[in-house]
């Protein structure tokens, strides 16, 4: 008895520390931490968003996640050092946990992988170099600038090395157009020159002729597509139990992978994966104990839980842009945009590229736990019945994710006097603006580019 009431103990005391996850909100599944800051971003209350990320940072579900939010935060304020500052040491940090630890990774099979320490996705990881350079030419550091440009570069040359799905590769072109027009900002020719062509862009690079300067626009829209939980109860026998606990690691992920392609099959389509159906159970592994004849003793509760990604119902569409340029010697300027990539696509095809993998560890995550409940049950069913239910409840997904990123990324160039400019970009479908984004005093130079950025809040 006192071995399942440490158990018991145990389990809550694990829930207790946060594996269980954050409380969410509203349809999008987003947690009440993540939900309010969106919603202090988006009606520009800065102070006050940076406050919550601040004051509420263990909700973000882990300290590096909590810095990014902080220092996306900061740079929208316009707290540019503060911002750099932040985002040089979450970098050195990810670097490091590129090393997991092996305890870490076994106590994800009894808990959740939210005991795991975050990582920010091959989408995530770049946008820290976008912000970074986007605050030194804000700063008016351009050595800097250049060197954050570098750092992205290197990142895009290892995502320009694997297959790329359409959403994946206008986000690997535009990330490549800005690098480029950092450079160009920052002098830095050769660079830019090998930037644009990565992105497709062979003769872009040009020098603006005496009088006149290049203005490379990036625009941001939307929040990006973030991960909610989607769980299942799933009732088995002791035969399907003792299938999924026996044999070598290698043949339990086979049980498990076999079990989610069997049981699951909903949630395969869901990720736009092929359902292979093979006969699994022609090699089942056996164990020393027969439970063919026990289909009808303890039915174990399997309850599966795995993240799925699901676009913001605030993302907002961008379609026809036109920038008017207030200035004594020029008129209006109208005209399409250069490149644009849909960031929430690109999140989303390269989740669901592994999701299978996130699905088939949930199974075998789940039956590890039910396997210590009948470790120290006692032989009890009734044991075995609160125990089943205590490791249910602890099932949880790993739905982290920075979700203050933008859905969609534009990148607008023109040509303009040498001067300061009041730059307006009305943004929305068809010739009817949706939203103006005002961009006041920027500074052109004779024979030089000008990199700024803004964003349409939903």
């Amino acid at each position: 008895m006192f071995r399942r009431a440490a158990v018991v103990g145990l389990c809550l005391a694990t829930a207790g520390c946060g594996l269980l996850g954050p409380r969410t909100r509203g349809p999008d599944g987003l947690s009440v931490y993540d939900g309010d800051l969106r919603r202090l971003v988006r009606q520009s209350r800065f102070e006050d968003a940076l406050e919550v990320a601040e004051a509420d940072a263990a909700d973000a579900g882990d300290d590096l996640l909590a810095a990014l939010n902080l220092a996306l935060v900061e740079h929208y304020a316009g707290l540019h050092e503060s911002s750099n500052a932040r985002l040089q040491s979450v970098d050195i940090e990810i670097e490091a946990r590129f090393t997991k630890s092996v305890s870490k990774a076994a106590l994800s099979l009894i808990t959740s992988d939210r005991a795991l320490e975050w990582l920010p996705s091959r989408f995530e990881r770049p946008m820290i170099h976008v912000y970074g350079a986007l605050s030194y030419l804000s700063l008016d550091e351009l050595d800097e600038a250049a060197v954050e440009a570098r750092r992205l570069s290197r990142l895009l040359d290892d995502m320009g090395e694997r297959q790329l799905s359409g959403d994946e590769a206008d986000v690997y072109a535009t990330l490549r157009y800005f690098t480029g027009a950092v450079f160009e900002a920052a002098g830095e020719w050769n660079d830019a020159h090998v930037a644009y062509r990565y992105a497709g862009f062979e003769d872009e690079l040009s020098r603006p002729p005496p009088g006149t300067g290049d203005v490379v626009l990036l625009v941001e829209s939307g929040f990006v597509a973030n991960r909610v939980e989607q769980s299942v109860n799933l009732l088995i026998n002791a035969g399907d139990a003792d299938y999924l606990r026996s044999g070598s690691d290698h043949d339990r992920r086979h049980a498990a992978s076999c079990l989610s392609r069997d049981r699951l099959g909903f949630a395969y389509e869901s990720f736009g994966l092929p359902l292979e159906v093979d006969d699994c159970r022609r090699d089942r592994p056996r164990s020393g104990t027969d439970h063919d004849h026990d289909d009808d003793g303890v039915a174990y509760l399997l309850r599966i839980a795995w993240p799925v990604m699901r676009r913001s119902i605030d993302a907002v569409e961008t379609g026809y842009v036109r920038w008017d340029v207030g200035s004594a010697t020029m008129t209006d300027l109208e005209g399409e945009g250069l490149l644009q990539a849909d960031l929430s696509g690109a999140a989303i095809s390269d989740f669901n590229s592994h999701a299978a993998e996130v699905l088939i560890k949930a199974v075998a995550r789940a039956a590890v736990k039910y396997a210590v409940v009948d470790a120290v049950a006692d032989d009890s069913e009734v044991a075995q019945v609160l125990g089943n239910a205590v490791t249910a409840l602890l099932e949880r997904a790993d739905t982290r994710s920075w979700t203050l990123l933008p859905s969609n990324l534009h990148i607008l160039r023109m040509s303009l006097p040498a001067g300061n400019h009041r730059i307006v970009v009305e943004l929305g479908t068809g010739r009817f603006a949706a939203q103006s984004l005002v961009l006041d005093d920027v500074l052109v130079e004779s024979e030089g580019v000008t990199v700024v950025s803004t964003r349409a809040w939903p």
